[in-house]
């Protein structure tokens, strides 16, 4: 079962809520290898994220941050900063949500994401083949 883990620090960070064997520090968190769940949705600040194997649901702050799925087929949701996504190998669904997002797939894999940019301008990453799915980008 997940919880809070903090790095023991004095610091205003705000931990993710994680599941078991998933690590973090007060800005980054890193994925078991396995099937992971990462909340990141309250914590603060930014964090560089990395889900590592398996199909990752990852959540990103209201901050920046920098999300990496790895391999398998996972879900990367940004929220309000300006967000990196990239999904890795494997079928991905890429969400920007509000902020000037960057989203790649990253169409080297021979699977097809999903890219959702999100409100502002976003940016998405080289077209795969199969190509991507693509909505809400400029580029």
């Amino acid at each position: 079962m997940g919880g809070f883990v903090g790095a023991g620090s004095a610091s205003a960070a705000v931990p993710c809520t994680i599941g078991p064997n998933v690590t973090q520090t007060d800005t980054a968190v890193f994925g078991s290898g396995g099937n992971d769940t990462i909340d990141c949705t309250s914590a603060e600040p930014g964090k560089t994220i990395y889900g590592e194997g398996g199909n990752d649901t990852i959540t990103g702050t209201a901050y920046a941050d920098t999300i990496t799925g790895g391999t398998g087929n996972d879900t990367l949701t940004g929220q309000a900063g300006d967000d990196t996504l990239n999904g890795g190998f494997g079928t991905d669904t890429l969400n920007g949500s509000a902020g000037n997002d960057t989203l790649r797939g990253p169409g080297t894999d021979l699977a097809q994401d999903t890219l959702n940019g999100g409100d502002n301008t976003d940016s998405c990453g080289p077209v795969g083949v199969p190509p991507d799915l693509r909505s809400s980008c400029e580029s």
